[in-house]
Order: C-alpha cells, then sequence, then structure tokens
C-alpha cells in the first residue's frame, strides 16, 4: 500500500529572541564561527532582523536570517543579505531549503530590494544548489 507523504512544514516568521540558538540544530554553525552566540544577540536580536523557521524555533529543521539594506562588494544600496541560511542534516533531501529559500525571496522583493546575496564557503553545498535558483557567483 502506498503511505501518503504528510504534508511539507510550513516556512513561518520567528522572533529571533524565542529561537533556541542552544539547540543541536546550530551546532554546526557554532563549531565554525564560535562567535555565533554573541552575534545573534548582538545583531540578529537586538535589530529584530527578519527570520524564517521551518519547524519550532526552540529546534528548528530549518532557518534564514536576512539584513536589509548591506550593500558589501559594491552592490546596490537596496541590496538584502541572507545572513543565515541553514538546513538540518536530518531533514535533507526534504526540499525544505526549497520552501526556506521561496518564504525568504518572496519576503526580499516585498521589501523591495533590487538584489540579494550572502556568503558561502568554497566548500558549501549551496556553491553548488543555488545557481538554479537565479545566484551566481561573484568573487569577493
Amino acid at each position: 500500500a502506498l503511505h501518503p507523504s504528510p504534508p511539507p512544514p510550513k516556512v513561518a516568521p520567528a522572533d529571533p529572541d524565542g529561537v533556541n540558538v542552544r539547540s543541536e540544530f546550530f551546532s554546526s554553525l557554532t563549531a565554525s564561527y564560535p562567535e555565533f552566540y554573541e552575534w545573534w544577540q548582538g545583531k540578529v536580536v537586538t535589530q529584530g532582523r527578519t527570520t524564517f523557521v521551518v519547524g519550532e524555533p526552540d529546534d528548528p529543521q530549518a532557518l534564514s536570517v536576512i539584513k536589509e539594506n548591506d550593500s558589501d562588494y559594491g552592490l546596490p544600496p537596496d541590496t538584502t543579505k541572507i545572513c543565515t541560511f541553514k538546513v538540518s542534516q536530518d531533514a535533507r533531501g526534504q526540499r525544505y531549503g526549497e520552501l526556506l529559500l521561496k518564504a525568504t525571496l518572496t519576503r526580499i522583493r516585498a521589501i523591495p530590494s533590487s538584489t540579494t546575496f550572502l556568503e558561502v564557503a568554497a566548500d558549501n553545498e549551496l556553491v553548488k544548489w543555488l545557481p538554479p535558483f537565479g545566484f551566481t557567483t561573484l568573487d569577493g
């Protein structure tokens, strides 16, 4: 018998102060960026940056954070930076990244913002994943 797949989870805005940054979800981020907790509290929470979560803010399955008007790299003044974009290892292959990216880009277009970017390490899988969604590589 075929088992119907469960409905896709929804992407919801979350109050950054209500996100449990100590959950296991963030461990790979904090391993490569030890200042993550200070950055989250000092920038994301303090500035009330738009945050999207798939799953529960207490233990996200996927999460993105955007920063408006970030014109690094000589990009236009109305550029929006996706400063965090992460999908849980456990949720891989379930298209949570696509759901999250769609919600994030919909919000960015509504700001409005002409350009968006995110910084990704050269060995990050996002380098290969993002081009079909209209992203190109800038050498910075």
